[in-house]
């Protein structure tokens, strides 16, 4: 609700935090969590309807959003879906081209935004297991201490990989 999203900006104003607009499916019961069968076309007034309206609280609250990530169904299906990949970026760009862009390395987002010439930052979740083509695993999570073991070597190899002026971020989401 808006009140909610405008107290935490004006806390993430107040704290020097960046802002971000974790845009999903317009699934509320869900939380986005749940796939949506939205074309290309709606998925693109979709997310420019959601970093207009963070937008427009984020200057009332005294700062900016400065980047944009997809979260839930809609990020799994950012990862191998061009045309949704394509219709995202076209929103984002057609926003504001200064805003960049988290999202999984190798991602049909990535390759889109790319493309588009957009600011991309990889990102990673410490805590989720992954597929060997780099998608995140929907159905493992590390639950034991064995899995967290072969999880961490996973990411300190992704990690070792990554060039020096790449930019990355390594998340645990909390699940």
């Amino acid at each position: 609700d808006p009140s909610s999203i405008a107290q935490t900006l004006l806390a993430a104003a107040a704290a020097g935090v960046a802002v971000g607009a974790h845009v999903s499916y317009p699934d509320l019961v869900g939380f986005g969590r749940r796939a949506m069968a939205v074309s290309p076309s709606e998925l693109r007034w979709d997310v420019a309807y959601q970093l207009g309206a963070l937008d427009g609280l984020a200057r009332l609250a005294g700062t900016a959003v400065r980047y944009v990530k997809a979260h839930g169904a809609l990020y799994h299906r950012l990862a191998t879906d061009g045309d949704a990949a394509e219709a995202v970026v076209s929103a984002v760009t057609d926003f504001d081209r200064s805003l960049a862009l988290l999202c999984a390395p190798g991602s049909a987002l990535a390759g889109a935004a790319v493309l588009a010439g957009m600011t991309v930052v990889g990102e990673a979740f410490a805590d989720r297991a992954y597929l060997p083509n780099g998608e995140l695993d929907r159905v493992q999570s590390l639950r034991n201490q064995v899995e967290w073991e072969k999880q961490q070597k996973r990411d300190q190899e992704w990690l070792a990989g990554a060039r020096p002026d790449d930019d990355f971020l390594v998340a645990a989401c909390g699940e």
